[in-house]
């Protein structure tokens, strides 16, 4: 489980974790987002209870294209010299317009 094991890992550093929001939910179906919330809530209740979903964020085709990009942080080896990120092409602004809308549909940002 990738939230415990990140979790684990930062409050052995002394931070603390407030909570998560969960990626890649499926829309429908027994793995979908709405058993998941159920589910999260229910363990985060009894097994992190000072810690909270702050929201789930569904599969979307916009960013399904981001993932052959992804990088484990774990793995990743910092170069020697700092690439330059560049412009922002028209296809990065439209994953980032996607993102932000996912994000306002789906996390509790009152929290």
């Amino acid at each position: 489980d990738s939230f415990n094991l990140c979790a684990r890992y930062f409050e052995m550093q002394r931070v603390p974790v407030l909570g998560g929001i969960f990626n890649k939910v499926a829309p429908t179906g027994f793995y979908g987002i709405d058993n998941c919330r159920k589910y999260l809530r229910m363990y985060m209740a009894v097994s992190r209870p000072r810690q909270r979903v702050y929201g789930l964020i569904p599969q979307h085709e916009a960013l399904a294209a981001m993932a052959a990009e992804e990088t484990c942080g774990i793995a990743y080896k910092r170069p020697k010299d700092k690439p330059s990120a560049g412009p922002l092409t028209a296809a990065d602004k439209q994953v980032l317009e996607a993102v932000a809308q996912l994000f306002r549909e789906n996390v509790d940002m009152q929290a």
